[in-house]
């Protein structure tokens, strides 16, 4: 260990002489209970009490922490797990060597968190899962201090990191970590269990929404080692144009588009900068013959998808054309090359302009 890792053992230690206790456990194994047994580490595993759960469930199980004060305490309550001291930002276990990892509210404690994900990404086998709950900065708790006292809500540890559900996608993501299930929890120990504000938040639990849950419960699945984009995306065409298009004529299109970066695509109602579906339509000789939008009917964050419909005009002259449909960040870029393939096709126009504008199917 370095120095500063050596500090954070100190530290850890005197904590867990003291009053810190292992992080709520029960609610966790209950997410794994649908996880075939397999080899699972946790990363900052404390006294080994997710452990000792899961063991019971079938798991073969290991455990890092920086404390080893923790590690005797969990020795002693599972002394088959295969416990190790060290940091969690150089795990001490060969590539792909675990079907799951697990870091229960840790991760924004330690020295490194990115470096810390891309281990844990490295440890996990290609076809394994990880789970890691995180806090959210912006739970509706923490809104409510900032709004009244102008400060934020910390657990007193002394290394903490606060970020939102994007940015902790982000940082999964950036360390090898995607993101394939998020689930928000609201199970907190009141500070204050007999006070009118514990009380409130004990009755609007099940009813907050998962951008301000207090945790983000992230289900994870090792990436491809390429950094996650912000604009990256998935388009295909549900209901394409056929290949002969009347002159002048509308005609109705239908795509699916997904998110599948951590930027999130705001609306014309929500921000400046929308994201629309955005089409152009231009002759061979790649003069630009028309262009249209259709936008979201709301924000669309990583993993959302949407089907939206786009009301196209063929060209006035009869020719030949190319289509393509694409995202496009309204007052900046079009999001193709950014992540995302746009879908294009090649269309023959045919005939006189129509002088009515019914739409063709």
């Amino acid at each position: 260990m370095d120095e500063d890792q050596e500090n954070a053992r100190q530290y850890y230690n005197r904590l867990y002489r003291g009053w810190y206790r292992d992080f709520e456990t029960e609610a966790w194994v209950d997410l794994i209970d649908r996880w075939k047994p397999g080899k699972l580490l946790e990363v900052a595993c404390g006294k080994g009490g997710f452990l000792k759960q899961a063991a019971a469930l079938g798991f073969d199980v290991s455990g890092i922490d920086i404390s080893d004060v923790a590690l005797e305490a969990a020795a002693l309550n599972i002394p088959q797990a295969d416990l190790r001291l060290s940091a969690a930002e150089d795990l001490p276990f060969d590539e792909r060597s675990f079907d799951y990892v697990v870091c229960l509210g840790s991760l924004e404690h330690f020295l490194d968190p990115a470096a810390a994900a891309a281990e844990m990404s490295r440890v996990l086998k290609n076809e394994g899962r990880a789970l890691v709950v995180v806090p959210n900065s912006h739970h509706v708790e923490a809104m409510y201090d900032n709004l009244r006292y102008g400060v934020s809500s910390h657990d007193g540890q002394a290394v903490e990191l606060l970020a939102t559900r994007w940015q902790w996608v982000r940082l999964l993501g950036d360390a090898g970590l995607r993101v394939v299930e998020t689930k928000g929890s609201n199970k907190r120990p009141p500070l204050r269990p007999f006070k009118a504000r514990s009380l409130i938040l004990r009755v609007l639990r099940p009813f907050i929404p998962l951008n301000i849950s207090y945790l983000f419960l992230f289900e994870c699945e090792r990436g491809n080692g390429e950094r996650s984009e912000p604009w990256s995306y998935e388009l295909r065409l549900k209901k394409p144009l056929p290949p002969v298009l009347k002159a002048g004529a509308d005609y109705n299109v239908k795509l699916r588009v997904r998110n599948r970066g951590y930027a999130v695509w705001m609306t014309p109602k929500t921000n400046i900068y929308p994201v629309n579906v955005g089409w152009h339509v231009d002759s061979r000789d790649g003069t630009r013959a028309s262009e249209g939008r259709a936008e979201l009917k709301k924000p669309l964050a990583y993993g959302d998808a949407a089907v939206v419909s786009c009301r196209l005009r063929a060209p006035e002259v009869p020719g030949s054309y190319s289509v393509t449909f694409d995202l496009v960040r309204e007052g900046d870029f079009w999001l193709g090359g950014r992540g995302g393939e746009p879908a294009r096709m090649d269309v023959e126009v045919r005939g006189r302009p129509r002088t009515d504008r019914r739409c063709s199917d």
